[in-house]
């Protein structure tokens, strides 16, 4: 389930429990505390129904729900408190009510947004009791794991695309840079050599970009002044709720059934982490690939793997508990951080000022 999207999750839950209860109506509504309308993301009782946007009002148990983030039943809407004003403008208006028994369960989609399950009987069933809130709420908590496991798989996805992007557009002229033409050219290359097919290649100059290489230089060739900086240690990191967060001591063989999240294939830290694992004869199966730390932590947090990672990129999610950082016994990464520039080039304020900073830092931390 956690590899639909979030919309079809949302329709096979609500399916589901509309079976298991005999409900008449049930939906799924999306906003937060406060908010004075909300969006229906879903309906069983009109599956062609998406992103309806509704008036929260006319939902009292809705509300309770947002506002105090707690289960909400109503047994019988006649009785009820909260619909004492609805009920008299129904009165009023004639209208007849056929809704008798709800219950409204929210749940927590993203940082940003939250969610309510609005489940509903009409007289013709018995009244909701403790004891299908109680069913309804096992079934929703099972259910929100997945869609945020979604969530989470959208989100990266749309990173990763975007990434990727980035890394084959040169920024000037907005055309593929040398990597991604790279790529196409060994695509094309092997292409040919497996229909036996012509290839042609045709060079251009553009704008005088030869001219200014030739004149001025590549950077390989340039001389570069090298500084050493600082030690950089990476960490195994896993969600909060990993099992391996019970172990007092992580051993090689604990790492061979866990699932890996690494970098890019031709990054530091991967070639870092691929040397360790190779020098400690340790294989891992390898399930996602990144282009930067930020996607590896949402993808760690979201239960899809472990990683090894920097331990400056973490430093946040270690303090508020949402990663935790694992020593394991027989690996132990660390890799020296230095700053690179061109001796021809002069050094703004602001590049002298980090230089200076990161000496003092480096010469306060040999001295401890």
């Amino acid at each position: 389930m956690g590899n639909l999207p979030t919309e079809e999750i949302f329709h096979l839950l609500v399916r589901r429990l509309a079976r298991a209860l005999s409900l008449s109506h049930a939906s799924v509504i999306l906003a937060n505390a406060g908010d004075r309308t909300g969006v229906v993301a879903t309906a069983f009782e009109q599956p062609q129904l998406h992103d309806l946007e509704i008036e929260l009002d006319k939902y009292p148990e809705v509300v309770s729900a947002f506002n105090g983030q707690i289960p909400v039943l109503i047994p019988d809407l006649k009785y009820c408190p909260l619909y004492a004003p609805l009920r008299e403008k129904w009165a009023r208006e004639g209208t007849e009510v056929t809704i008798r028994s709800v219950m409204a369960l929210p749940f927590p989609l993203d940082e940003a947004k939250t969610g309510v399950f609005l489940l509903r009987r009409t007289d013709e069933t018995a009244k909701f009791d403790a004891a299908d809130v109680q069913f309804a709420e096992t079934v929703v908590k099972s259910g929100v794991a997945a869609i945020q496991r979604a969530h989470a798989l959208e989100t990266t996805r749309a990173d990763n695309t975007r990434l990727e992007a980035l890394a084959q557009t040169d920024p000037l002229t907005q055309l593929v840079n040398r990597r991604a033409l790279t790529v196409t050219l060994v695509t094309e290359m092997e292409r040919v050599r497996r229909y036996n097919a012509p290839l042609a290649m045709l060079l251009v100059d553009l704008d005088h970009f030869k001219l200014i290489n030739d004149t001025y230089g590549h950077l390989a060739g340039d001389e570069v002044e090298v500084l050493p900086w600082m030690t950089d240690h990476l960490v195994l990191v896993v969600p909060s709720n990993h099992n391996l967060t019970r172990k007092k001591s992580i051993k090689l063989a604990d790492l061979r059934k866990e699932r890996f999240i690494l970098r890019e294939a031709g990054s530091a830290t991967r070639a870092a982490v691929a040397h360790h694992l190779k020098k400690a004869d340790l294989e891992v199966e390898t399930v996602m690939e990144m282009e930067n730390p930020e996607s590896v932590k949402k993808a760690v947090q979201s239960g899809l793997g472990i990683a090894f990672i920097s331990k400056f990129a973490v430093e946040t999610e270690l303090k508020a508990r949402s990663l935790v950082a694992l020593n394991v016994n027989g690996i132990d990464i660390n890799r020296e951080l230095k700053i690179v520039y061109r001796k021809d080039k002069h050094l703004g304020r602001a590049a002298q000022t980090f230089i200076s900073m990161a000496q003092i830092t480096r010469s306060k931390d040999r001295t401890r």
